[in-house]
């Protein structure tokens, strides 16, 4: 039960957070991480998330483990050298009630970005239109 609360408080933060993201990319995550991902011959990478809300994280979860990222491209989009990826947040060594730790993952989160760093164009410019960044719970 308190593992599924602090699930759920980890939730809770990713949503209160979202206009964050949306204008940030994703905070305490270089964004170099998402544009490895999209040069990575496997379309895949790992990272470690920094900063103030890794520490907000481990407060919520209890532990001191790292915020492991991971980056995977989704599909490319018209636009060349852009894709739409995905972003998988997970932690281990969380503990619960029960004196065990388990690992705990945040709902993914995919966006739309260009090696520039940039969202792509869309719209009237003939580009693949939809959502910039969306999120889901449990990387469905």
């Amino acid at each position: 039960m308190k593992t599924c609360a602090r699930a759920f408080v980890l939730s809770a933060f990713v949503a209160v957070h979202a206009p964050v993201l949306s204008q940030q990319v994703l905070p305490g995550l270089d964004t170099e991480l998402l544009i490895s991902a999209l040069k990575a011959p496997s379309g895949e990478v790992l990272g470690e998330l920094g900063g103030p809300h890794a520490a907000a994280i481990k407060a919520a979860t209890r532990s001191t483990q790292p915020v492991n990222v991971q980056v995977r491209v989704v599909r490319p989009l018209a636009q060349e050298g852009c894709a739409r990826l995905q972003v998988d947040i997970r932690q281990g060594g969380v503990p619960t009630l029960a004196g065990t730790l388990v690992d705990v993952q945040l709902p993914s989160i995919q966006l739309n970005i260009c090696a520039d760093g940039e969202p792509p164009l869309d719209g009237p410019r003939g580009m693949e239109s939809g959502p910039f960044m969306s999120s889901s719970i449990g990387g469905k």
